[in-house]
């Protein structure tokens, strides 16, 4: 096995194999998705401890393994979780959302530069104190463009027309669609006043209404270009309101 150098990394997700083991998936600055083994982190706390909770960023010390997909994870430092906010509930349903997403839109030798930052801003933009649905929304609004499906809530992503009554937001297409323009994939009706709303969200915004319902709108977007649930959305609409 070689030695890679440590890198900055975010725990996306975690998953316990066998008795002992888990395997971690994480993003790296650099270097897209990696996903590791860390060998007896149940059996053990003094090794990783709640270290490699998903969330948490750190510095990441991994070999890689012979004829293997999955690296060994040789140590996880300095890692910290992400501050939540003054709705810790929010904060972490919102977190949850994006680490979810993070893991679906990123692949192996990726740059993920854009991707890291994206998670990196949501995660300040919380402890700033921006609300977690507005926050999540951006956040989602970010995701969505980078994977070549930029969002647009100014005019029908169809035909370009003005959006009035009969709109609804299009998630085949991440934005509104025009009453002329019915599309299979409409999500939910959506007034030129909302629309309005969801458009002008900033890390600086406090409306958590518009927030909560572009970030579950685009969530549904993120499902349709992907083709996979995202398990945490479900979650993020319950406690949400």
């Amino acid at each position: 096995m070689s030695a890679l150098p440590e890198i900055d990394a975010i725990s996306l997700r975690v998953t316990p194999y066998g008795e002992a083991d888990l395997i971690v998936t994480f993003l790296g600055a650099e270097g897209g998705k990696i996903a590791g083994m860390a060998r007896a982190a149940r059996k053990s706390r003094r090794r990783f401890g709640a270290g490699l909770d998903p969330g948490n960023r750190g510095v990441l010390s991994y070999t890689l393994r012979p004829r293997s997909d999955l690296a060994t994870v040789e140590a996880f430092s300095e890692a910290r979780p992400p501050e939540l906010g003054a709705n810790p509930v929010i904060g972490f349903a919102a977190v949850s959302v994006a680490l979810e997403a993070t893991d679906l839109l990123s692949v192996e030798d990726e740059d993920s530069a854009q991707r890291f930052a994206a998670l990196t801003e949501l995660f300040a933009a919380i402890a700033r104190g921006t609300d977690g649905r507005v926050a999540l929304a951006l956040f989602l609004a970010t995701a969505l463009s980078d994977a070549g499906y930029a969002p647009s809530f100014e005019r029908c992503v169809r035909c370009g027309g003005e959006i009035g009554q009969g709109s609804r937001f299009d998630a085949a297409r991440a934005g509104v669609s025009c009453g002329r323009c019915g599309v299979e994939a409409a999500v939910a009706p959506v007034g030129p006043e909302l629309a309005a709303r969801i458009a002008a969200l900033t890390p600086e915004s406090t409306d958590a209404a518009a927030g909560r319902v572009a970030a579950e709108w685009l969530g549904a977007a993120l499902q349709h270009a992907t083709g996979r649930g995202l398990k945490s959305l479900a979650f993020f609409r319950e406690i949400g309101s």
